[in-house]
């Protein structure tokens, strides 16, 4: 499932032209997987949005799950990234130690400085055990949303 809002500032009040939230963009998942290596990370969920503003910023909402197989105690952790950019300098943004099936939800906001099309992405990766951390579980609903604001 994925949509795509924008609003026209030239249909809308002087007041919105201003500030407030000029397009959203997302993508939701309810399938399970990829299992994630412990080496090297992969791409959990993405999308783009394309900023025409150069004084945007990109709130980032990413709300999914993820669990572990076999009996092994193993950790998971998670990053967003701008393009090739990782927005958290290389500290993983989510942490789920031992995990057994853990919900998280992660926003943040993103300022590019520049105009164009910018590709948002959630990375993750399994630590420690001997187990495969798991992205998503059937019927548990991955969000990833990109809100373009003043």
């Amino acid at each position: 499932m994925s949509f795509q809002f924008s609003r026209n500032p030239q249909n809308l009040a002087t007041f919105w032209n201003r500030s407030g939230i000029l397009q959203i963009a997302s993508t939701a998942t309810n399938a399970s997987g990829p299992n994630l290596p412990a080496t090297g990370s992969t791409t959990l969920m993405q999308k783009s949005i394309t900023i025409t503003n150069p004084n945007s910023k990109i709130l980032i909402t990413a709300s999914a799950s993820a669990s572990r197989t076999g009996e092994n105690n193993e950790d998971f952790t998670a990053s967003l990234y701008r393009d090739s950019t990782d927005l958290g300098d290389g500290t993983p943004m989510v942490y789920l130690n031992d995990l057994n099936v853990s919900h998280f939800t992660l926003n943040y906001v993103d300022t590019p400085g520049a105009t164009g099309t910018f590709n948002y992405s959630l990375k993750g990766k399994s630590h420690i055990g001997t187990g495969t951390a798991v992205f998503n579980q059937p019927n548990h609903l991955c969000t990833f949303i990109l809100q373009e604001i003043l």
